[in-house]
């Protein structure tokens, strides 16, 4: 098999070590997950009418791995949430149909995806967050947001 860029493949292990501190997590499952629940229900009333915010569904429960909000103008709320040390991650800046691996085999359109991609921002919601750090973080979308009006 031919190995470097453009290769698709999955490199996906796990040693003894990582399963035996994941194990000892697995305790501590319900607990983090809430935490991150509190966090994306506060991002939800604060940033709600700022931002597109994800849509809660009654029928189960997230577990915000990411909390991602979407702006026409993401790149430049990136770079201002930046600037106050606040660190964002844009999941799929390349869609999978533009990567080099896929790009010979791409049938159809895929305008939406792109059209999203161009818009969506994470924001950090993990359980380690303190409330002054998420309160800094909404604040700071809050204050760009209202320059942008």
């Amino acid at each position: 098999m031919q190995k470097g860029i453009g290769v698709i493949g999955v490199g996906g292990r796990m040693d003894t070590l990582q399963a035996a501190v994941l194990l000892k997590r697995l305790d501590l499952l319900d607990t983090l997950l809430q935490r991150r629940n509190d966090n994306a229900r506060y991002y939800s009333e604060r940033l709600g009418g700022l931002l597109k915010v994800p849509a809660e569904d009654e029928s189960g429960q997230a577990v915000y791995y990411t909390y991602t909000v979407q702006s026409p103008a993401r790149d430049a709320l990136e770079q201002y949430l930046a600037a106050a040390g606040i660190e964002t991650k844009v999941q799929h800046r390349l869609l999978m149909p533009e990567a080099p691996a896929y790009k010979p085999g791409v049938r159809g359109s895929y305008t939406n995806a792109l059209a999203l991609s161009q818009k969506i921002l994470c924001i950090p919601v993990h359980e380690k967050l303190t409330e002054a750090q998420r309160s800094h973080v909404a604040d700071t979308i809050a204050e760009f947001c209202g320059k942008q009006m």
